[in-house]
């Protein structure tokens, strides 16, 4: 019960008149926060009777509301009220039907329910949302006249109060009445899903397939969304597993990754979540447990066992084909925001890289031909972000470590000009473009290596370059760092490409996707 209901009752919407020495059966009465039972109670009716589908506080009889005509009989009482109600009952005509048919001539019909914009609230269901308008010609149809009929007076809470008459001489109404498009209330559509995401770490790949899609997606839908807080874990157990109908789960593997995704296969509906080849790691990206065979093959197992796939590529699609037939791929985007974020502007013309521990090999083929541009410009930087490594460039580099916060991230990114190299390795070959899309979205021209993962996302000469050989490396750098109008311009044409990467826009894929496996239409 609303509080803004209990309000118009106290302030007088039935009188000491309608109510005195009258029976009053209120539909729908179990209390669940509050009842106006009281409220009616003190005008002194002869009797109240509150009844509902099931048992519960303030219930004194079980009726459905499709039958207070086969139970009560016609005319039974000089005033029926229902308070939040009508939008849980499927039949809501024929609900409407008994209400009025069990009112007495003379007596009054109160009704207060939802409006379109108020969110789903099952208990147990909830299926339609009722405007003043289509609520006044509800009760014109069935032939009452109406009192009273108007908003909720608490606008956060849409809903609709009416109060109405059963003339004297009414007859019933025919049933197709209730059929005339003008008093048609809005469907609620089905229940929404309770959605949970188990990211495997909140920053990096967590906060692109989780953190940011999963805020929009809880703006954006009725659904409910799940997800731990930053550096916490949630682990459902049985009771919990079977209120959830989606579960999306990032690098279960091991034995106690097998354990958790067969416990709760088939009590809700298991999404599978990866941006990369986790069968073809690179030896020097530092994931030496990949490589081990038991692990590798508990991945399969875990893909084999999920209802959907979830992937960041359409070449890791691909990879992972074997092992699932339900893949959607969800390619990373950026917040909106970072395309207005003014970036730090340092002394000198700065070359950057940001990232993390797994890119050693793609670092050593691109050292030597950074490190010539760097000895021929004496006056530039380099900035490393993340990882270090400025060893194998053989010169003390600005470094900034790893920024758990993303937006502190961001914030630490100050380059003239973003380097994204990466080499061309089976590991590699599935990899996102969202490197060389943050650079972009912050007006950064990218030198990336001439790679799927780039080459989908830079347009050559335009936001940037792509480059294979170690000259054009050298060359391309060299052009960047002599000429600042070229920055300026490619940094803008980068951002207005970045603008059609946010997820301001992609989060729908993953609600699409996520809707899906959890049967929701």
């Amino acid at each position: 019960m609303h509080p803004s209901i209990i309000d118009v009752f106290e302030r007088g919407l039935l009188t000491p008149d309608d109510v005195g020495g009258k029976r009053v059966v209120e539909v729908g009465s179990c209390d669940v926060n509050g009842s106006v039972r009281p409220i009616i109670e003190a005008l002194n009716p002869v009797s109240y009777l509150g009844v509902d589908y099931s048992e519960g506080p303030r219930v004194d009889q079980v009726v459905d509301c499709t039958a207070l005509v086969d139970t009560f009989g016609e005319a039974s009482f000089e005033v029926v009220v229902t308070t939040e109600m009508l939008e849980h009952v499927r039949d809501w005509k024929a609900c409407v039907a008994n209400l009025a048919g069990i009112v007495t001539e003379g007596g009054v019909l109160v009704i207060t329910t939802r409006s379109p914009g108020f969110p789903y609230h099952g208990f147990p269901e909830d299926h339609w949302r009722y405007t003043p308008t289509v609520m006044r010609a509800i009760l014109d149809a069935i032939g009452f006249e109406v009192l009273d009929c108007y908003p909720d007076p608490d606008s956060t809470l849409p809903g609709v109060v009416a109060k109405a008459r059963k003339p004297a001489g009414w007859d019933v109404p025919a049933p197709i009445v209730l059929d005339a498009p003008e008093v048609q209330p809005e469907p609620i559509g089905p229940r929404p899903l309770t959605i949970l995401g188990y990211p495997h770490q909140a920053d990096g790949s967590g906060y692109y397939r989780f953190y940011l899609p999963y805020k929009h997606l809880a703006r954006g839908t009725t659904h409910r969304i799940l997800l731990p807080e930053a550096g916490s874990k949630f682990t459902p157990d049985d009771d919990q597993i079977a209120e959830i109908d989606v579960v999306a789960g990032q690098r279960f593997m091991g034995p106690d990754g097998i354990m958790l995704w067969d416990r709760w296969k088939g009590k809700t509906a298991l999404v599978y979540e990866t941006d990369d080849d986790l069968l073809r790691p690179d030896p020097s990206a530092g994931l030496a447990h990949l490589h081990d065979l038991s692990v590798q093959e508990s991945f399969k197992h875990c893909l084999r066992g999920s209802d959907m796939v979830t992937v960041s590529t359409q070449q890791l699609a691909e990879q992972l084909a074997p092992y699932n037939d339900n893949i959607a791929v969800l390619p990373n985007h950026i917040d909106a925001d970072l395309l207005y974020m003014d970036r730090p502007q340092p002394p000198n013309v700065t070359v950057g890289w940001a990232g993390g521990m797994s890119h050693l090999g793609d670092w050593v083929p691109v050292s030597d031909p950074l490190s010539t541009v760097l000895d021929a410009n004496p006056g530039v930087d380099m900035h490393f972000c993340g990882i270090d490594y400025s060893p194998l460039l053989k010169r003390v580099c600005r470094y900034t470590p790893w920024k758990p916060n993303v937006w502190d991230y961001y914030k630490s990114i100050d380059f003239d000009i973003g380097i994204a190299p990466l080499a061309d390795t089976p590991f590699n070959q599935c990899k996102s473009h969202i490197r060389a899309l943050e650079y972009m979205a912050l007006g950064i021209p990218v030198v990336a290596s001439n790679v799927p993962a780039y080459n989908s996302m830079v347009v050559d000469g335009v936001t940037g370059f792509l480059v294979e050989t170690e000259a054009e490396w050298v060359v391309r750098l060299t052009d960047l760092i002599n000429d600042e109008a070229m920055r300026t311009e490619m940094g803008a044409k980068g951002r207005e490409v970045a603008s059609g990467w946010t997820s301001q826009q992609g989060w729908k894929l993953w609600r699409d996707a996520y809707e899906t496996v959890g049967g929701w239409s």
